[in-house]
Protein backbone atom coordinates (compact mmCIF):
# COMPACT_ATOMS: atom_id res chain seq x y z
CA UNK A 1 0.00 0.00 0.00
CA UNK A 2 2.03 3.33 -0.87
CA UNK A 3 0.89 6.85 0.70
CA UNK A 4 -1.86 8.31 -0.73
CA UNK A 5 -1.88 12.41 -0.73
CA UNK A 6 -4.73 12.38 0.73
CA UNK A 7 -2.89 10.23 3.98
CA UNK A 8 0.32 12.59 3.41
CA UNK A 9 -2.47 16.28 3.89
CA UNK A 10 -4.20 14.31 7.13
CA UNK A 11 -0.36 13.47 8.65
CA UNK A 12 0.73 17.08 8.10
CA UNK A 13 -2.43 18.11 9.35
CA UNK A 14 -1.77 15.98 12.04
CA UNK A 15 1.59 17.76 13.20
CA UNK A 16 -0.22 21.43 13.17
CA UNK A 17 2.12 22.95 10.24
CA UNK A 18 1.26 25.75 8.28
CA UNK A 19 0.86 24.76 5.24
CA UNK A 20 -0.49 24.26 1.87
CA UNK A 21 -1.58 21.73 -0.68
CA UNK A 22 -1.55 20.99 -4.51
CA UNK A 23 -3.10 18.18 -5.59
CA UNK A 24 -2.14 18.89 -9.22
CA UNK A 25 1.92 18.48 -7.91
CA UNK A 26 1.30 16.28 -5.24
CA UNK A 27 2.98 18.48 -3.11
CA UNK A 28 2.37 20.33 0.06
CA UNK A 29 4.33 23.12 1.21
CA UNK A 30 5.28 23.88 4.51
CA UNK A 31 5.90 26.70 5.92
CA UNK A 32 8.76 26.67 8.99
CA UNK A 33 10.28 29.82 10.60
CA UNK A 34 13.91 29.82 11.28
CA UNK A 35 16.35 31.07 13.51
CA UNK A 36 19.02 32.20 11.35
CA UNK A 37 19.06 31.18 7.94
CA UNK A 38 17.48 34.38 5.86
CA UNK A 39 15.26 33.28 2.73
CA UNK A 40 17.20 35.28 -0.11
CA UNK A 41 13.88 36.03 -1.57
CA UNK A 42 11.63 37.75 0.55
CA UNK A 43 14.19 38.38 3.50
CA UNK A 44 12.20 36.48 6.22
CA UNK A 45 13.75 34.21 8.52
CA UNK A 46 11.94 31.54 6.89
CA UNK A 47 12.01 28.23 5.05
CA UNK A 48 9.46 26.14 2.78
CA UNK A 49 9.80 22.69 3.03
CA UNK A 50 7.88 21.50 -0.24
CA UNK A 51 6.63 17.70 0.69
CA UNK A 52 5.96 15.56 -2.16
CA UNK A 53 4.87 12.47 -2.86
CA UNK A 54 6.78 10.42 -6.40
CA UNK A 55 6.66 7.02 -7.80
CA UNK A 56 3.18 6.54 -7.13
CA UNK A 57 3.41 7.80 -3.86
CA UNK A 58 6.46 4.76 -3.14
CA UNK A 59 8.57 7.33 -2.86
CA UNK A 60 8.52 10.76 -0.56
CA UNK A 61 10.34 13.73 -0.75
CA UNK A 62 11.38 17.08 1.57
CA UNK A 63 12.98 19.39 -0.54
CA UNK A 64 14.05 22.87 0.41
CA UNK A 65 14.70 24.60 -2.99
CA UNK A 66 17.12 27.34 -3.97
CA UNK A 67 18.59 27.79 -0.42
CA UNK A 68 22.10 29.11 -2.39
CA UNK A 69 22.40 30.13 -5.74
CA UNK A 70 25.93 29.14 -6.40
CA UNK A 71 26.79 31.92 -8.64
CA UNK A 72 26.62 34.16 -6.00
CA UNK A 73 29.18 33.22 -3.75
CA UNK A 74 33.16 33.77 -4.36
CA UNK A 75 34.61 30.85 -3.03
CA UNK A 76 32.83 27.67 -4.76
CA UNK A 77 35.21 25.24 -3.77
CA UNK A 78 35.47 25.54 -0.27
CA UNK A 79 31.49 26.19 -0.21
CA UNK A 80 31.05 23.20 -2.07
CA UNK A 81 33.49 21.14 0.47
CA UNK A 82 31.46 22.57 3.83
CA UNK A 83 28.24 21.08 2.37
CA UNK A 84 29.82 17.69 1.32
CA UNK A 85 31.39 17.74 5.10
CA UNK A 86 27.49 18.05 6.34
CA UNK A 87 26.09 15.70 4.27
CA UNK A 88 29.21 13.65 6.33
CA UNK A 89 27.76 14.55 9.55
CA UNK A 90 23.57 14.88 9.11
CA UNK A 91 21.53 11.83 8.45
CA UNK A 92 18.49 12.25 7.59
CA UNK A 93 18.92 15.78 4.42
CA UNK A 94 21.71 16.22 1.85
CA UNK A 95 22.48 19.48 -0.10
CA UNK A 96 22.54 18.72 -3.58
CA UNK A 97 23.58 20.76 -6.19
CA UNK A 98 21.95 21.26 -9.75
CA UNK A 99 24.63 21.59 -12.04
CA UNK A 100 22.55 22.93 -15.15
CA UNK A 101 21.87 26.64 -13.33
CA UNK A 102 23.77 26.43 -9.84
CA UNK A 103 20.93 25.65 -7.44
CA UNK A 104 21.75 24.21 -3.97
CA UNK A 105 18.73 22.39 -2.59
CA UNK A 106 18.33 20.55 0.84
CA UNK A 107 16.26 17.28 -0.01
CA UNK A 108 15.78 14.33 2.28
CA UNK A 109 14.45 11.60 1.01
CA UNK A 110 12.60 8.42 1.66
CA UNK A 111 11.32 5.36 0.16
CA UNK A 112 7.95 3.62 1.51
CA UNK A 113 7.60 1.05 -1.61
CA UNK A 114 4.20 -0.49 0.29
CA UNK A 115 4.66 1.25 3.53
CA UNK A 116 3.87 4.04 5.24
CA UNK A 117 5.20 7.21 6.89
CA UNK A 118 3.45 8.12 10.55
CA UNK A 119 3.00 11.66 11.53
CA UNK A 120 5.83 11.56 14.35
CA UNK A 121 8.12 10.22 11.64
CA UNK A 122 7.16 12.81 9.47
CA UNK A 123 7.46 15.17 11.88
CA UNK A 124 10.99 14.34 12.57
CA UNK A 125 12.08 14.41 8.96
CA UNK A 126 10.63 18.16 8.79
CA UNK A 127 12.39 19.14 11.65
CA UNK A 128 15.56 17.58 10.55
CA UNK A 129 15.85 18.88 7.13
CA UNK A 130 14.94 22.60 8.43
CA UNK A 131 17.43 22.37 11.12
CA UNK A 132 19.83 21.55 8.71
CA UNK A 133 19.11 24.69 6.80
CA UNK A 134 18.97 26.68 9.47
CA UNK A 135 21.69 25.60 11.51
CA UNK A 136 24.55 25.22 9.00
CA UNK A 137 24.14 28.32 7.13
CA UNK A 138 26.62 30.37 9.04
CA UNK A 139 29.43 27.54 7.95
CA UNK A 140 28.02 27.47 4.44
CA UNK A 141 27.96 31.32 3.77
CA UNK A 142 31.01 31.54 5.27
CA UNK A 143 32.77 28.85 3.15
CA UNK A 144 31.08 30.22 0.09
CA UNK A 145 32.03 34.09 1.19
CA UNK A 146 35.65 33.84 2.99
CA UNK A 147 36.62 30.48 1.49
CA UNK A 148 36.84 28.91 5.60
CA UNK A 149 35.58 25.45 6.09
Amino acid sequence: MALTFADLVGRIAEIGCDFRASREHSEVVVAVPTTHYVDPHDGEKSLLLHVMLQEDGKMLRICVPEVYAVAEFAHRGPMAEAMLAANWRVRVASYVLDESDGEVRVVCDLPLEDGTVTSAQLSRMLTLVAWTVDQLDSVIRLAGTEGKV
